[in-house]
């Protein structure tokens, strides 16, 4: 992990930016972001397993490191959800 500002968290070879709530729906979701430009996914609440998960966009490759990070900021989108950062 590299750092965090309030709402984006940097990695090595990603970043995650948090995005408000779409219309109709609770809870924000945030968008994985390659450093180099270009979406690689979204962690967003997937509701029939009650916690964030990541969705990813084809194709893409992730090397053990990088899914330490995923791993890492799904975390802290769920502690960011339970602070009540989600309102």
């Amino acid at each position: 992990m590299k750092g965090t500002l309030d709402g984006v968290k940097k990695y090595e070879y990603f970043y995650v930016e948090e995005r408000p709530a779409p219309k109709g729906r609770k809870c924000r979701y945030y968008n994985v972001q390659a450093r180099h430009g270009g979406l690689l996914g979204q962690i967003r609440w997937h509701g029939p397993w009650r916690q964030f998960c990541l969705f990813v966009d084809d194709p893409t490759v992730w090397s053990a490191g990088c899914l330490r990070d995923v791993q890492d900021a799904i975390a802290w989108a769920t502690r960011r959800h339970k602070s009540g950062r989600e309102q």
